[in-house]
């Protein structure tokens, strides 16, 4: 969300405020993100988060009477201070208290829509709620062609195809001095497969670890899997690590902040995305933007962003077999072809997925739009 507005701020001399839903119990760990995102990048905006009492923004978890309505005061005090004229809702669940409070303040609603908020969130309340929102929107981005179909099917509602896009200025191949490897405990001969994601099961870590065992006897090469993000499946995984004894050949790192990220994008041989369901992910972007050789299932919408063997691989979900398979595919490949991999990779992200791009549409979508609205307001 901050980078988004990051960009934003870049294309308008209107007044710009990040506000962050943010459930209490993790406000220490927020305000070091936010303090240490605001001194690495140039944010001349208002920083001012939203603090909940729920566990989190979902809407299940505000079901309790008393803190849906500490909640809900919070949001409208934090409205009622700001009085804007536009809101930009970077998920479609979170925003339904702004599209009730939406008429008591007058502002004009756009949502973007994730896979996360879809794919994975299928009750009936989640649809009715979602359903609600898109009625109230004045316009929906989705950041994959895929979930502009689901948004149409479920609600009938029209939205606007807005790549998810990641910063390539800042993911970018980079040569850092010194044994970098050596601080994230891999050593210069191992050959290091990565993947970045929520320790979720839908996200197929699972798969990948299998993947893994099949080749640790199977290959020259000693491979290490650095796993990067936190979830509720994080000790199933510790667990089949142990189990198949990959120990060794397994370092979870929990989550890491961008800058580590760049790091371990860069020191990385390979990148996997091994999703049962994804709309477009952006570690996958990221890696591609840091040249990585990357290996993603095909789904959602990566089949439109890589292109077999000419900037990254693909394969079919739950399939640790062909998991394997490509990946003693890439091992055999010449470094020619690889080097001519990477840098498809790089600039297939550079000419589609950058930030500058996508903000550049966005905002002009919404100022296009606020603008009819305020006609069409003077006209009635």
């Amino acid at each position: 969300m901050l980078t988004y507005g990051i960009h934003f701020s870049r294309l308008t001399n209107h007044e710009l405020v990040f506000a962050q839903i943010i459930p209490l119990a993790k406000k220490n760990n927020y305000e070091k993100k936010i303090k240490h995102f605001l001194k690495t990048e140039d944010v001349k905006s208002k920083v001012i988060p939203v603090y909940l009492k729920s566990p989190n923004s979902r809407f299940r978890n505000l079901l309790n009477p008393k803190i849906l309505l500490t909640d809900f005061r919070s949001i409208f005090n934090t409205l009622k201070q700001l009085n804007p004229d536009v809101v930009i809702c970077m998920y479609v669940l979170d925003a339904y208290p702004l599209a009730i409070l939406k008429s008591i303040f007058g502002y004009s609603l756009f949502v973007v829509a994730t896979g996360g908020d879809i794919n994975l969130r299928q009750g009936l309340v989640h649809k009715l709620v979602r359903n609600f929102i898109y009625k109230r929107c004045d316009l929906i981005f989705a950041v994959s062609n895929e979930l502009t179909h689901k948004i149409k099917k479920e609600s009938g509602c029209n939205s606007i195809i807005v790549p998810n896009p990641i910063d390539s200025l800042f993911f970018m191949p980079r040569i850092y001095e010194g044994n970098v490897r050596e601080k994230w405990g891999l050593d210069q001969k191992d050959f290091v497969i990565l993947t970045v994601c929520n320790l979720v099961k839908y996200k197929g870590v699972q798969i990948i670890i299998n993947a893994i065992n099949a080749l640790k006897n199977a290959v020259k090469h000693k491979v290490k899997l650095v796993v990067v993000g936190e979830g509720i499946e994080k000790k199933t995984l510790e667990n089949l690590v142990v189990r198949l004894g990959l120990k060794q050949n397994t370092i979870f790192l929990g989550f890491r902040n961008r800058e580590e990220l760049l790091e371990l994008y860069n020191i990385a041989d390979l990148f996997i995305l091994a999703s049962y369901s994804e709309g477009l992910p952006a570690t996958l972007l990221e890696a591609m933007a840091c040249e990585n050789v990357c290996i993603s299932t095909d789904v959602g919408d990566v089949g439109r962003v890589i292109t077999e063997g000419f900037n990254g691989f693909l394969v079919d979900s739950g399939n640790p077999m062909m998991l394997t398979k490509k990946i003693e595919e890439i091992f055999s490949l010449p470094e020619k072809k690889i080097s001519s991999i990477r840098k498809q990779a790089r600039k297939t992200v550079t000419k589609n997925y950058d930030f500058r791009n996508s903000t550049k549409i966005m905002m002009e979508m919404i100022t296009l739009t606020f603008s009819r609205k305020t006609v069409d307001r003077m006209v009635n």
